[in-house]
């Protein structure tokens, strides 16, 4: 497993197309080798909010942080230098992976062929709990929390709760999908209003997870009501697209 890394990002906020990164760590799993650093925001200050969750303050991101191109150059060489392959992250459908698959295309990059893993779905597969929060999984494993919310502190408890449920390449291999491929479900969803102004007939809408397929299918029938319509949502056999045709 020398070829899996672990990633987390903290932010300015939670919304992928207008927030940006303020701190990044990877670290490969099961192994001393790994980068973290201060980033600075290029048009969005951190609120008094993102300080009281992460401990950030304005002036560290001024004063230890490296531009957003030089993070995104440093997360790119430490994926190809270490030869990485999968990529974990807890939320990462949601949130890390957005903002990684947006830092590089801000920064005019193209990402490297890697794979990502949600490690929710992960657990989500391996035990029954209430809530699949890395706070919660922590407890659940009785992992000590000594760095929550900032970057290295949540790699460093993210790996430990998964050397406790003694993850493998299976769990790996089940749950990884191409970075390159992720949607983000709010612009899915703007994206489905502006087809309704379009001259197309068939909007199609690739590699959804099966949860996010049934949030748009519901969104639809909600769609339809709103504006008296009758758009149709059909999964392929493969279930690797979802058609909505007008």
């Amino acid at each position: 497993m020398n070829n899996i890394c672990i990633l987390d990002f903290e932010t300015t906020g939670l919304n992928p197309e207008i927030d940006e990164i303020i701190e990044y760590a990877l670290k490969v799993y099961n192994q001393d080798i790994l980068i973290e650093s201060l980033v600075k925001p290029n048009l969005i200050d951190v609120s008094e909010r993102i300080t009281e969750i992460t401990g950030i303050k304005p002036d560290d991101v001024e004063q230890k942080g490296i531009t957003q191109l030089d993070a995104c150059n440093n997360i790119n060489e430490f994926i190809e230098n270490n030869n990485i392959k999968y990529i974990l992250a807890h939320n990462g459908d949601r949130f890390d992976y957005l903002f990684l698959k947006n830092l590089y295309a801000r920064n005019y990059k193209i990402l490297p062929n890697i794979k990502y893993i949600d490690t929710i779905n992960i657990f989500k597969n391996i035990l029954t709990v209430q809530s699949y929060s890395q706070k919660n999984l922590c407890k659940y494993y009785n992992v000590t929390q000594e760095n929550a919310h900032r970057a290295i502190g949540d790699v460093i408890d993210l790996e430990n709760i998964c050397k406790l449920a003694m993850l493998n390449i299976n769990h790996i291999d089940n749950e990884h999908h191409d970075v390159r491929n992720l949607n983000d479900l709010h612009n899915i969803l703007n994206a489905i209003l502006i087809f309704k102004d379009s001259t197309e007939l068939q909007y199609n809408i690739l590699n959804l997870s099966s949860k996010d397929r049934r949030l748009i299918h519901m969104y639809i029938e909600q769609f339809n009501k709103k504006y008296n319509l009758n758009y149709k949502h059909i999964t392929s056999v493969d279930k690797t697209i979802l058609k909505i045709i007008k």
